[in-house]
């Protein structure tokens, strides 16, 4: 542009220029939103596998990118960037509108490209190619946006140095977006409506640009170019580059890191994504509010500072990570129902990452102005840092992380700055460079060196009192610790806190296992979703003709396996009848051409981040296609990890795709109670006579023997209500869905909230139904057949009432005269049904308790004991044994 062209007309007034940082507001708002909308869609065909998701997020960088560059010298030409920036608004909008349909579409045909089990290097090419090109139009012109807006405010207020308060504008709205989008309008919206919200704010950014700022914009008028920082255009690019590669991947450990101690809902993560965005927001608002003061002078040497301050900032954030650790259980609760709270989540966020994206909204500020150019620049400068982001999804979360860690990892990048920085201050003279270069490199080397000589690799591990760590694995994903108490027992935990099983839960794993397995006549193939530590999974070994299929998400997880000796000897000894499959649940159900007799999914806890979608509609339908004729399939709940509501909405979800639903328990711990929901092909309950065809080898007949599955009663004791009782239970209303999930943003209440204990929720589920045997299970016609049913009522009868006495002595310890009483109660309930063994056996060790305080009372309760069920002979025997001791 030369001085030669002929003057503007007079500068426009304040509100004019306002009204471009108003759209930039709006138009971060809808983009972020659409971000995180998108990024959840695309999980449904390309899979929840973490490198999935990053590279949804790497292919928006790269769009992003490609607009800016290709459109940089366009708009920097034309006479009416204003139009540009309107035109760009509304093709943004209507393909946000078009993917509406679009994206369902190619998720269906990605899942069946992919397969199962597809190789690495093609999941790799067609989880990065399917979001670039379907999201290109959108993404592209989102790029350019900025270029136009920034052409557009230095026309009309003939100033080159408006960059910061743009792009703090932008990402101010961002940072709004990601707050709105994932506290209130997807939880209220759903996917799609919420893409038609956002489609209609960039509609009305590009009436409001034509009506104010493209209207009246001024011709094309000489404007001043700022003093250049000393160092050429290209290099310029290039720390733009490195900076965008290192800020975006600090953001991306540090998420992960978060992980480990925040409750890891939908809302943690937005927590910390609305925290950097509003640093960075600050950090280029600072930077405008110095250009605005005529800060001008030397800006030479504000680009080694700047740099050293990132690194100071993001060198404090570890140290702020670190400090904070130790606090996860007082602070964020450890995984389950216990109140963490998100304002704490939000808080930690800040600690950890305000300072460093400040930090870093400003060095980008300064770099993207020193950039500019008349005949461009802009477009060039948001390119080569959005580049730099859209690798480092894969360089530091995929790369990085695993090989070094997550502590270790921030480090390298705090060291990647001080690189930037040494460039930078190489390019300055001696004595300056000496005062504001090596000055702060010696004091940010000092910082990394100290945090690189401390032990990183189990630093964001938590241990209770009396453990040790036996395994550790970092992955992209997650990390997974094999943790062992004083005890001898062992447990698996991912990200530190949520716990996946062990060897003290390993018969119960085992009765989830057989209690779906035995709901089949005969099954010859099973699939279990979800592996955890192997021992729902191994419960299948012991069926000599059943063939196992299990799909865990987590790589880490499986490679974990051999810690648990005994599942890995299960395992081991079916290997040729078992295939484990690394591989979303969802993925995988939906590619696979297999057809099972029986499918188990785990008790996925439905308040963490993306588990909500394990219990939609459609993934429901995609079970049921892939059962056999007489296919059955559990889905099995955590009761202590969810409310009441949320068991409402995953019951009311399951009854529409399986009519015949059935719920039952799987467990009568009022501690962690778990419940199953049972649904089938058949719509009939099973068949008594078909269970109890010559279907049990002696192996699995001893194995349902040890773990007390080896009586009818015992398999359909836990049964609670049927299609009717269920259905009025769960009531009307909405269902979760892929496009709206309301339980991946409902469920989080059970983490955030105090839901009460969880015997409160079982005693009103068995107070909320009145089943009949007929509903549970075909015990044929005939007088047998009548016994059998009252029999098992009485079974029922009696479990409601042991519960009952659990939920009253839970966490208490009886001694004496109260162990007497709460002896004599479980002889009542044993009165209520002798079938009935839970409540049998814990008599006999009260009565060992007892003797030695009141030999009397003991043998009192043994003989009431006998006499309530005198087939089993057990009382009988430890009576005459305590009675000789006398």
């Amino acid at each position: 542009m030369t001085a030669t062209e002929r003057p503007a007309r007079a500068l426009p007034g304040w509100a004019a220029l306002r009204s471009i940082h108003l759209l930039l507001v709006l138009s971060g708002l809808a983009g972020l939103g659409y971000q995180i909308v998108w990024v959840r869609m695309l999980s449904v065909g390309l899979g929840h596998e973490v490198f999935a998701v990053l590279a949804v997020v790497s292919a928006f960088f790269a769009g992003l990118a490609a607009g800016a560059l290709a459109f940089d010298r366009r708009i920097a030409r034309s006479r009416r960037p204003g139009l540009w920036y309107a035109a760009l608004e509304v093709l943004i909008g209507l393909w946000a509108l078009a993917l509406i349909w679009l994206i369902p579409a190619v998720n269906a045909w990605v899942a069946a490209m992919l397969g199962p089990e597809p190789g690495e290097l093609f999941r790799a090419a067609v989880t990065f190619a399917v979001p670039t090109l379907l999201l290109m139009p959108a993404t592209v012109a989102m790029g350019a946006t900025m270029p136009a807006a920034e052409r557009l405010y230095a026309r009309m207020r003939r100033d080159t140095r408006g960059i910061g308060g743009l792009y703090a504008a932008n990402t101010a709205g961002a940072m709004a977006g990601a707050l709105l989008t994932a506290f209130l309008v997807i939880p209220a919206f759903g996917f799609s409506a919420t893409l038609a919200v956002f489609a209609a704010i960039n509609l009305g950014c590009a009436a409001l640009a034509l009506a104010g700022p493209a209207r009246g914009e001024a011709a094309r008028a000489p404007m001043p170019q700022l003093p250049a920082l000393g160092i050429g255009q290209r290099r310029v690019l290039a720390l733009l580059f490195a900076t965008g590669l290192l800020g975006v991947g600090y953001e991306v450990v540090v998420v992960r890191a978060l992980a480990q101690l925040f409750q890891n809902t939908v809302y943690s993560f937005a927590a910390v994504l609305v925290v950097y965005l509003l640093g960075t927001a600050l950090g280029a608002a600072a930077y405008q509010w110095r250009m605005a003061a005529g800060g001008t002078g030397r800006e030479d040497a504000l680009l080694p500072r700047l740099v050293g301050l990132t690194a100071a900032a993001a060198a404090l954030g570890i140290a702020a990570l670190l400090a904070i650790a130790p606090l996860q259980r007082p602070l964020f609760g450890a995984g389950g129902a216990d109140g963490g709270s998100i304002l704490l989540e939000f808080a930690a966020a800040g600690a950890v990452f305000l300072v460093p994206s400040a930090a870093m909204g400003a060095l980008f500020a300064h770099l993207a102005q020193a950039a500019r150019r008349m005949e461009g620049g802009i477009g060039a400068a948001f390119a080569a840092n959005t580049c730099g982001a859209a690798l480092a999804p894969a360089v530091l979360g995929v790369l990085a992380v695993p090989l070094l860690g997550v502590v270790t990892s921030l480090v390298a990048i705090v060291l990647g700055y001080l690189a930037v920085l040494a460039a930078t201050a190489g390019a300055l003279p001696a004595g300056h460079r000496l005062r504001s270069g090596l000055g702060v490199a010696g004091l940010i080397g000092a910082v990394a060196a100290a945090l690189v000589a401390m032990p990183f690799g189990e630093l964001l591990v938590r241990t209770e009192p009396g453990e040790r760590v036996r395994a550790h694995l970092e992955g992209v994903a997650a990390s997974a610790t094999v943790v062992e108490d004083r005890t001898g027992e062992r447990h698996l935990r991912v990200n530190g806190t949520f716990t996946m099983g062990g060897t003290a839960s390993y018969t119960l794993d085992r009765l989830q296992g057989h209690l779906a397995l035995m709901q089949h006549p005969g099954p010859r193939r099973a699939l279990f979703l979800g592996v955890g530590t192997g021992a729902t999974l191994a419960a299948g070994a012991r069926h000599p003709r059943l063939r196992v299929d299990g799909v865990e998400l987590l790589p880490e997880v499986l490679a974990l396996i051999p810690e648990f000796p005994a599942v890995e000897r299960d395992l081991r000894d079916a290997a040729s009848r078992l295939d484990l499959v690394e591989a979303d649940a969802r993925r995988f159900v939906r590619a696979t051409g297999t057809r099972y007799d029986v499918i188990v999914a785990d008790n996925f806890h439905p308040a963490k981040d993306g588990a909500g979608l394990l219990y939609t509609r459609e993934h429901f339908q995609a079970i049921r296609a892939r059962l056999d004729e007489d296919g059955v399939f559990v889905q099995w709940l955590p009761l202590h990890q969810m409310d009441l509501a949320t068991l409402r909405l995953i019951a009311r979800t399951f009854l529409d795709v399986f009519p015949d639903a059935r719920l039952q328990m799987g467990n009568y711990n009022v501690v962690t109670p778990l419940l199953a929901l049972t649904g089938s092909r058949t719509g009939r309950p099973p068949a008594l006579k078909a269970l109890r065809r010559g279907r049990l080898a002696p192996g699995l007949a001893r194995e349902l023997e040890a773990i007390g599955l080896s009586t009818p009663f015992a398999l359909f004791g836990g049964f609670l209500a049927g299609p009717k009782g269920l259905a009025a239970f769960a009531g009307p209303g909405a269902l979760n869905t892929d496009d709206h999930p309301r339980a991946l943003f409902e469920a989080p209440r059970s983490v955030y909230t105090r839901i009460g204990p969880p015997a409160e929720r079982l005693l009103a589920l068995t107070r909320a139904f009145a089943p009949r045997a007929p509903e549970a299970v075909d015990a044929g016609d005939g007088l047998e057949a009548r016994l059998f049913d009252a029999r098992l009522e009485r079974y029922w009868q009696a479990r409601n009432a042991f519960l009952a006495l659990g939920a009253d002595v839970a966490g208490g310890a009886a001694e004496g005269t109260a162990l007497a009483e709460l002896g004599r109660a479980l002889v009542a309930v044993v009165r209520l049904s002798p079938d009935f063994a839970p409540a049998y056996t814990p008599v006999l060790r009260m009565a060992e308790r007892l003797a030695p305080l009141n030999r009397a009372a003991a043998l009192a309760l043994l003989a009431a004991l006998d006499a309530a069920h005198p087939e089993r002979r057990d009382a009988a025997r430890l009576r005459a044994r305590l009675a000789g001791q006398s």
